[in-house]
């Protein structure tokens, strides 16, 4: 038997999923990687992960670093190597991530394997996968 992987996702990400945002919102106000990222798992979505402050304050105190493989709802940052994010997506399964590439209202939230989404982010050096979980 054989089960669409959209749903196995959370309803957030699930009424997301290959929608476009509203081009009525102002473009410093449409969601991006990192609001979309956290919000993975809420419902209704935190506006406030909008404001890079409290995302910050929010990764440090909900969030640890994993060595390990990612799972199902981990968070993988991709960084410079001196640690500046340039993206954030969610782990869905077989190097499978949700992701939403920028704020631009003409970009979906999508689907897509990780090494599509590197090759979107082309850097030298290539930028590294940083792997983060949410804590209970």
């Amino acid at each position: 038997m054989t089960i669409d992987v959209v749903h196995l996702l959370p309803r957030f990400a699930r009424g997301l999923l290959y929608t476009y945002p509203s081009p009525d919102v102002p473009l410093d106000q449409s969601p991006d990687c990192h609001w979309t990222s956290m919000n993975f798992f809420n419902d209704p979505p935190e506006p406030r992960f909008q404001d890079i402050t409290y995302l910050r304050e929010s990764l440090i105190t909900n969030y640890a670093r994993v060595e390990a493989a990612p799972v199902m709802g981990d968070l993988l940052l991709l960084t410079q190597p001196d640690g500046q994010v340039i993206h954030s997506c969610i782990y869905i399964a077989d190097d499978i991530v949700f992701t939403k590439n920028g704020q631009s209202p003409s970009v979906p939230w999508t689907l897509t394997t990780l090494a599509d989404l590197q090759a979107f982010y082309p850097a030298q050096p290539a930028l590294l996968v940083r792997i983060f979980r949410k804590t209970p």
